[in-house]
């Protein structure tokens, strides 16, 4: 079990250069984590003193040591490093030699475990684990987010931290890649609807600004900013009814536990340009009854369905958006307290069809069910595949364990084409997402919860990562190095912390 940043691991990490077998060269650096292997390319170290490099090496395979001069024979090196500070070490010579990175983590970089198998395809992971939640306290506790805690990190498929970034403003949130050359993250400070810094920051790999993907909406939200095919923003934002001022505006909740004269937060799905201009808007006011969240809206869920607004009222979000994907002419988005995915027509705005939640007349019929009677749970993150089938999350909350689905609507009856759980993950009451990786295995991040997994198609565990202190990640991505290389994470780290 690799332990990136942990401080309880030996002073000395030893690195037997295994990609020969007659070799006799190895190289001992001072707090190298993970341990060696011939197929590792990235490892990090502290540098609260100089690094330490030891080498004992062969005339047929020298070493260069942060770009000296090869040498061989007994030789050691210092190199004084600053946290982000990294440097090379290049053995052998020829067809046959090799490069590897070593690279200092700061003090407060977050610790984390990962464990690696056979039949692993893991590439690159974007995660930012800024939030932290009592999986099983309800009402949910106010502050969600450490504040120390700003890290923007990609790591390879070791478990390696390859990039990272720290914000400045607050900590991130939701995580996008944009492109091969930027992403960006929402930022976050506090749970209500009064304190959210509501934009998406873009970034390259220097940590360069190159603006933001900001909605023009007076409470946008920080869950969603997906890329269309014509270049432009699906992203959410909020509009509370002007209850009580407006009594017409108050809604009845009091069939479902809920109070006479409700103040309705309706979720809003935009389309906005990249100069953040809107091109589309739909809202589920007029288009979902609150009847399809009634199962939230019944004590005791009412408690994490209501919130706080500015002003000192009591909302009521009644659907809460968090996921929204083109899907051909229409969108899919998925309706934490509606318990359901819905399809709308981008032309109408028409809700074509819905999976679980409470049955509608746009409720279609579904094969293959395995869930208990109940599709979805409380889910999150809906990615659309090529094919146009869609995976999305389904949090499981209180009710089962949480798990990766599979769909394919055709004919209007969807076919439930996998659905995939990490047998070790608790509870999770929140967030979290799940991704089909073009090998078929799954990428799970529980979200309320600590566990980042790949799970093959037979269900066995190939790799995890665990965070620690209760933090978690809003989304993972698995990003491939077709996608982005990592020498291009490494340039780009080079250039944020120079030497």
């Amino acid at each position: 079990m690799l332990r990136i940043a942990s401080l309880s691991i030996s002073l000395l990490a030893l690195l037997v250069l295994s990609s020969c077998a007659k070799t006799k060269t190895s190289i001992k650096i001072s707090n190298l984590t993970p341990a060696y292997s011939a197929k590792i390319s990235d490892y990090t170290t502290r540098c609260s003193a100089p690094v330490k490099v030891s080498v004992k090496s062969s005339r047929s395979e020298p070493v260069s040591v942060d770009r000296a001069s090869f040498k061989s024979g007994a030789f050691s090196k210092f190199v004084l490093l600053k946290p982000g500070q990294g440097f090379s070490l290049r053995v052998g010579n020829g067809k046959k030699a090799f490069t590897q990175w070593v690279r200092c983590l700061p003090d407060d970089f977050p610790l984390w475990q990962t464990k690696r198998s056979s039949g692993s395809t893991v590439q690159l992971l974007l995660l930012a684990p800024t939030m932290y939640l009592d999986i099983f306290r309800l009402p949910l506790p106010k502050r969600l987010v450490k504040e120390k805690n700003r890290y923007v990190i990609i790591s390879d498929g070791n478990g390696v931290p390859v990039w990272w970034y720290k914000d400045p403003v607050a900590a991130p949130w939701d995580v996008q890649l944009i492109s091969s050359s930027s992403l960006a993250w929402s930022h976050f400070k506090w749970y209500n609807e009064s304190s959210v810094d509501a934009y998406y920051q873009r970034f390259n790999w220097e940590g360069k600004k190159l603006g933001r993907i900001q909605s023009p909406a007076p409470k946008p939200d920080y869950r969603e900013a997906a890329k269309t095919v014509d270049g432009n923003y699906f992203m959410i934002s909020s509009e509370p009814r002007d209850c009580p001022a407006q009594i017409k505006e108050c809604v009845d909740l009091s069939a479902y536990g809920g109070p006479a004269q409700a103040t309705v937060v309706d979720s809003v799905i935009e389309k906005v340009s990249p100069s953040g201009k809107w091109l589309w808007k739909w809202s589920t006011r007029n288009h979902l009854d609150p009847s399809e969240a009634q199962r939230w809206i019944r004590p005791p869920r009412s408690s994490t369905i209501s919130t706080l607004l500015p002003d000192g009222r009591i909302g009521w979000r009644l659907f809460h958006i968090n996921a929204v994907k083109e899907h051909g002419s229409g969108i899919l988005f998925s309706a934490r307290h509606g318990d359901a995915i819905y399809r709308i027509k981008q032309s109408s705005g028409q809700v074509d069809w819905k999976i679980g939640g409470t049955e509608t007349k746009q409720s279609i019929p579904m094969q293959s069910n395995t869930s208990r009677g109940m599709p979805f749970v409380g889910p999150h993150d809906i990615r659309v595949l090529p094919d146009g089938t869609f995976t999305a999350y389904d949090n499981g909350i209180k009710l089962r364990a949480p798990t990766a689905v599979h769909f394919r609507v055709q004919g209007r009856i969807a076919t439930q084409l996998a659905r995939t759980s990490d047998a070790a993950a608790d509870l999770s009451i929140c967030c979290g997402s799940a991704q089909l990786l073009q090998s078929g295995n799954w990428l799970i991040n529980q979200g309320g919860g600590s566990r980042i997994t790949e799970i093959s198609v037979s269900g066995s565990q190939l790799f995890s990562l665990t965070l620690p202190d209760k933090l978690f990640s809003y989304r993972v991505q698995e990003i491939s190095q077709s996608q982005l290389a990592v020498s291009r994470l490494r340039s780009g780290m080079n250039i944020l912390y120079p030497r």
